[in-house]
């Protein structure tokens, strides 16, 4: 059996989950359940407060083919799946522990000349995680 360090392995799923942001969580359960999803959200804050947890969760209810009635992923469906298991493409990790820069990323042609997990709304939607350093403008 393949060790998984803790804060992986309990990490929330879905907003439900997600302790102490219930401000950060409402508003992007409305938008995930209006479909009305921003070309891009900026996720900060001190260490230890979600923002790493939350991005996978945004990805999952935009992406997913069976949303539930209330805006949270079904966590059923194969791209709900593909992101439980950390093996789609909607979200990509970047910065000094991946080995690739914003530029190595979203150079050149940009984010979305790679192409993604096509959701319900096409393809095209995917995330990108940076850390702190690398998110500053």
């Amino acid at each position: 059996m393949e060790h998984q360090a803790l804060y992986r392995k309990y990490r929330p799923q879905v907003f439900g989950e997600v302790i102490g942001q219930e401000h950060v969580t409402r508003t992007l359960v409305r938008e995930a359940r209006e479909r009305r999803v921003a070309h891009a959200y900026l996720f900060a804050g001190p260490r230890g407060t979600g923002k790493t947890s939350t991005a996978p969760i945004l990805a999952k209810a935009i992406n997913c083919e069976d949303p539930r009635h209330d805006g949270e992923p079904c966590d059923r469906c194969a791209p709900c799946q593909a992101l439980t298991a950390g093996s789609s493409l909607a979200v990509q990790g970047f910065g000094r522990a991946s080995g690739a820069g914003l530029a190595g990323v979203c150079g050149g042609g940009g984010c979305r000349s790679r192409g993604a997990f096509p959701g319900p709304w096409g393809p095209g939607h995917e995330m990108g995680v940076a850390p702190p350093p690398l998110a500053r403008f």
